[in-house]
């Protein structure tokens, strides 16, 4: 029988404070679950058996109960938990309208409007690197983890290639074969819940529908107010869904047994997150990117300290600018010793997110001009408010109304609205780095994955 999660308040790094007693080399291993959201994983309480691996590892691990995405798709996100750093401070985001209008009277006239991350952040693994560290990714997104969008900074290894959760686990897998003796730093993305989702049937997961080009027929639909898509095919698109998690979760489960075979996995500090959620027709919305609402926001991470055995859940929110003191922290690291832009939004407590506009594919479907606008997110006690560009704001009680769908009144939610300006108010922005236009190959890469037809990243 399963031990039931210990319910603590840690203080990061507690849970792994016998660290200093582990011998052997310092090793981290971060997997990135692609599209992953929270609230469809049963090791977060969804109903249907999801994620049982999941489950089972954070039975000697930490889970985080309120971790956010810093934004609600790859590019930003992937920066943030490597840089320590907001959006609007590391500036690899998509481009604001008059950001774009002022690029386009210079005459520029691409098709890119993402900034990459600028070669002058110091990333978590440079600064690994510089320690005489080994440095890996092996990542299943072929388009936005392109390493001319800035992310592959300080990876010595940088295996970037498409393939299912069996693929990237072998590769990943070699390259510890190799690495065991040393300390290192190992990033793995997985795209398994990214779109077209990896629907191998299942047995212990219903499966109503084998089409695969259901969400792409499902996009123009739900993002179009003035449709409604059918319950039943969203129900369906539903179970695609959940059976990309049972098959990732299968998968991860392989990864788990081979790090335990060729690691000390007590020496081992290793985190399972996602980079952002996936919308399946809330809000009027679907797939991902297109705004901040908590289907794209509430991700999970699972962290298991070096030295850790005993489970835990932290309830303090947190999110991906806070992942590389996690880590640091986890792997029995002095924080002081680091860059402090990676500990720079410490300590937990509350969580910023954002989006600005869209990319030029989403703007330019019929449906763009919802998404001409910058939304961000300030979560903190059992409240989320958002406050967009044109002045308006939305304020919900998570606690009470996880779905988003009760606004809270204008006596609570005019307070809640100002501290949420003056949260990302306080940041210094940095500005974003000129785009660059994709290449056949990488718009290949991008059309792959569906990026090029008005679905999410």
């Amino acid at each position: 029988m399963r031990r039931p999660l210990v319910l603590l308040g840690l203080a990061l790094g507690l849970s792994g404070s016998s660290c200093g007693t582990v011998e052997g080399p310092t090793q981290v291993v971060l997997v990135v679950c692609d599209t992953l959201r929270a609230d469809h994983l049963s090791t977060y309480g969804y109903g249907r058996p999801t994620s049982p691996v999941l489950t089972e590892l954070a039975e000697g691990a930490t889970l985080y109960r309120r971790f956010q995405a810093s934004a609600p798709w790859t590019l930003p996100s992937h920066a943030s938990m490597f840089t320590g750093l907001e959006p609007t401070e590391h500036g690899a985001r998509t481009l604001t309208a008059e950001e774009l209008a002022a690029l386009q009277a210079k005459g520029w006239q691409g098709q890119n409007n993402a900034a990459p991350l600028a070669a002058s952040h110091v990333t978590l693994a440079e600064h690994l690197r510089e320690k005489g560290w080994a440095t890996a990714a092996i990542v299943a997104n072929t388009a936005y983890l392109d390493p001319r969008f800035g992310v592959a900074q300080g990876f010595e290894h940088y295996d970037r290639r498409r393939g299912d959760v069996t693929d990237v686990t072998s590769r990943a897998l070699d390259w510890v074969e190799a690495h065991r003796e040393e300390s290192f730093l190992l990033v793995l993305n997985f795209m398994d819940t990214h779109r077209p989702y990896n629907t191998r049937p299942r047995a212990d997961l219903p499966d109503r529908s084998s089409e695969g080009n259901l969400l792409k027929r499902l996009v123009p639909v739900v993002m179009d107010p003035e449709r409604e898509a059918e319950p039943a095919l969203l129900e369906a698109l539903v179970d695609q869904y959940d059976t990309a998690i049972g098959n990732l979760d299968e998968g991860l489960g392989v990864l788990l047994d081979g790090l335990r075979a060729q690691l000390d996995w007590d020496a081992l500090t290793l985190a399972v997150t996602s980079d952002h959620g996936e919308f399946l027709g809330e809000h009027g919305l679907i797939e991902h990117s297109k705004d901040v609402y908590q289907g794209t926001l509430g991700i999970p991470l699972i962290v298991k300290a070096r030295g850790q055995s005993q489970g835990a859940v932290e309830q303090a929110w947190a999110s991906h600018v806070h992942l590389p003191g996690i880590l640091l922290d986890a792997a029995g690291i002095a924080r002081d010793t680091a860059p402090p832009t990676f500990v720079r939004h410490w300590p937990l407590g509350r969580a910023r997110s954002e989006n600005t506009d869209s990319r030029l594919h989403d703007l330019r479907q019929p449906w763009g001009s919802r998404l001409r606008r910058t939304r961000r997110v300030l979560a903190e006690g059992g409240t989320k408010t958002i406050v967009t560009s044109d002045g308006t704001s939305e304020s919900y009680d998570l606690t009470a109304d996880p779905e988003e769908l009760q606004l809270l009144p204008a006596a609570e939610a005019d307070p809640l609205a100002a501290a949420a300006r003056r949260a990302h108010d306080e940041l210094e922005p940095a500005p974003p780095a000129e785009p660059f236009e994709p290449d056949a190959a990488m718009q290949g890469e991008l059309d792959a994955l569906g990026y090029g037809g008005g679905s999410g990243d």
